[in-house]
């Protein structure tokens, strides 16, 4: 009976090793760029809240998040934000708040 637990811990222990081994794989850490668009001129409050936040964002996440900045419509343009905008706002609108918009329309 000694015997045999002995030879089932092994057996599983070794199986346990093994497949740690075999099937480990090596951690790579890939650079997440993103896009942050805004419509305000650069010198504006709105726009160095922008890029303070990508500041605090690379540095929490030790540069494995890197954020491109576009103040006063460089991305887009005028036409683009304003488009993104009034696609975006329903979906934010109802579903930030759904109890203070219950039955408005």
């Amino acid at each position: 009976m000694v015997k045999r637990t002995f030879f089932s811990a092994t057996l599983i222990l070794f199986t346990l090793v093994t497949c740690l081994l075999i099937f480990q794989s090596p951690v790579t850490a890939k650079t997440i760029t993103l896009n942050y668009a805004n419509f305000p001129p650069a010198p504006t409050f709105p726009c160095v809240q922008m890029e303070r936040w990508k500041v605090e964002v690379e540095k929490r996440t030790n540069g494995q998040v890197k954020i491109n900045t576009f103040p006063g419509g460089t991305l887009l343009g005028a036409k683009g934000m304003w488009m993104v905008w009034w696609l975006v706002r329903p979906i934010l609108e109802t579903s930030a708040w759904p109890i203070s918009r219950a039955g408005l329309s």
